[in-house]
């Protein structure tokens, strides 16, 4: 009877523990999702950070804030084409493992991942020109 009590007490413990963990995952990814700073945001802090501690005059700060915004947007633009390129890599890999039937399935899953870059990431058709490495030959 002691060693039933001791196993309940351990799952329920474990139980415990396993829904905190769940939780702050939860919790974390959302907080990342709504509060992550947008490239607007970081301008103006820089903007701000610069103008505060060099003392920039206001036409110093109308001739800088455009290189820094144009810098957050070309990042923004390099990370879609590492993105974009290492999937494509990906799937291209991936695909000359399958057989027909699992490429044709694979093409649904590629259209899905290009979809998803598109809307998680704001960006055009263009940006996320992921190959489709199902078509031609396998």
């Amino acid at each position: 009877m002691k060693q039933f009590i001791r196993t309940r007490i351990v799952l329920s413990l474990l139980a415990i523990f396993l829904a905190g963990a769940v939780t702050g995952w939860f919790g974390a990814f959302q907080m990342m999702r709504h509060f992550r700073p947008g490239s607007g945001s970081m301008t103006a802090h820089l903007v701000h950070e610069l103008q505060t501690r060099l003392i920039l005059t206001p036409e110093q700060v109308q001739k800088i804030e455009p290189v820094i915004s144009n810098t957050f947007a070309q990042f923004g633009n390099t990370m879609s084409r590492d993105v974009s390129q290492s999937l494509s890599n990906c799937n291209a890999r991936i695909a000359a493992e399958l057989t027909p039937e699992q490429i044709a399935k694979f093409a649904v899953i590629e259209q899905e991942q290009r979809d998803f870059l598109r809307t998680r990431f704001g960006a055009g058709p263009a940006s996320f020109a992921v190959t489709n490495s199902t078509a031609g030959g396998h």
